[in-house]
């Protein structure tokens, strides 16, 4: 028979020296594993078999009042082994069926705060990075699970990388096992459609492909499709022609991006995509998610400004195709523009928020932030902690407001 609970726990206390985090007892195969208070160390007790226990890196391998004890570091290699085995510490994608709040974490030291904000709300908490180097980005994915674990979080999270404009970042964020890749396509929109004549946007159009101007013709010109809230949209062939002018090669490198690296992701992933702050006209939009729907890409939300124009119309699009729409927030943002809106958002934080954070948290410190090293920076957020976390807390909290 396998080691018990309370037979493990003694072991562990009497074997560290040290009391165990409670909330992160798990079972594994012939014994038991946990965190240990005030250390950034694990300890595992089994009786038996542990592919698990022997996967991981250790500092401590012994047999002890009968039962073999494993104590390891809680490092980024043990933690490829803990979300291997121990699923609910890695993190997974949000889906379309489930609104987000994302934060920035650039310590290591807020994901069970977030999580413990949202604890009971629909709402599923991020965490996100952004330009970072490969190994910044597996060092951050480590840190969150050994977060996850240490708090008991089985109600899960996400990992976003934000922004992506290259093929070597998405390739980074997915080998580093992010959940969701935001994608920056404003650059392949082409911005000059937005001024040329309805002259020479015939002219280009009738430069493209003509099986590609017979099928767009026949499946949008003149046709009526109805949308949430009793809205329709409609196309004019000028209107059909801009659109395509202006975003055909957004939807080319959205499909090549997508079978390229999303579709054989071995995890789901969020396909996120980013046109930018200019508006997105309703048309425009329903015509970019569904040709994505029909070449079998699954998207998950589309970035889009509350502020434009057109945002009401958006909302409407995103409810028909069944996809979100994601949000960089302010405290500016408007509540009502989202409290009758009839799809579900992604909530994100501006970039660099997260610094921004920090610097309140430490601005009576007498630290100068810019010379100062990220071990200094992180031992006085310990010192502050308690500002900190609420400066996070009450971020988030507004953003759950503006969901509900």
């Amino acid at each position: 028979m396998s080691i018990n609970e309370k037979k493990a726990v003694d072991i562990m206390k009497k074997a560290s020296g040290k009391n165990i985090v409670q909330h992160s007892l798990s079972a594994i195969p012939h014994g038991f594993f946990a965190a240990l208070e005030d250390a950034d160390e694990v300890i595992c007790v089994t009786d038996g078999p542990c592919a698990f226990a022997d996967k991981l890196e250790c500092t401590v391998d012994e047999y002890k009042y009968t039962a073999r004890v494993r104590i390891a570091k809680m490092n980024a290699k043990n933690s490829h082994a803990l979300r291997f085995f121990i699923k609910w510490t890695a993190p997974s994608a949000c889906s379309k069926n489930i609104a987000s709040i994302g934060f920035e974490d650039d310590f290591c030291m807020i994901l069970p705060f977030a999580a413990q904000a949202l604890e009971g709300e629909n709402i599923k908490p991020v965490l996100c990075s952004e330009t970072k180097s490969a190994q910044e980005l597996a060092e951050n994915m480590g840190c969150a699970a050994w977060q996850a674990f240490s708090c008991g979080l089985k109600t899960g999270y996400g990992t976003e990388y934000s922004w992506a404009k290259t093929e070597q970042e998405v390739m980074n964020a997915l080998l580093c096992g992010y959940t969701g890749i935001a994608l920056d396509v404003s650059e392949k929109i082409n911005s000059l459609a937005f001024s040329m004549t309805d002259a020479e946007i015939q002219d280009k159009f009738s430069k493209l492909p003509e099986d590609f101007r017979e099928a767009v013709e026949a499946s949008y010109k003149d046709k009526t499709f109805a949308l949430t809230g009793n809205t329709c949209l409609t196309y004019s062939m000028d209107e059909l022609m801009r659109i395509c002018i202006l975003y055909g090669d957004v939807i080319a490198y959205l499909q090549y991006m997508y079978n390229s690296y999303f579709k054989g992701a071995p995890w789901p992933v969020d396909f996120i995509i980013s046109a930018g702050k200019q508006d997105l006209s309703a048309q425009a939009h329903y015509l970019i998610a569904n040709e994505l729907e029909r070449a079998g890409v699954k998207l998950c939300a589309i970035e889009l400004c509350p502020d434009n124009p057109s945002f009401s119309g958006n909302c409407k699009v995103a409810a028909k195709l069944s996809h979100k729409l994601r949000i960089v927030f302010d405290e500016n943002t408007d509540k009502a523009l989202l409290e009758h809106a009839c799809c579900l958002f992604d909530l994100r934080p501006a970039k660099g928020s997260g610094k921004d954070d920090i610097n309140r948290a430490l601005e009576n410190s007498g630290l100068d932030l810019s010379k100062e090293s990220s071990d200094t920076i992180k031992k006085a957020l310990l010192e502050n902690f308690d500002i900190y976390r609420q400066l996070v807390q009450d971020k988030i909290n507004m953003q759950k407001t503006l969901l509900k």
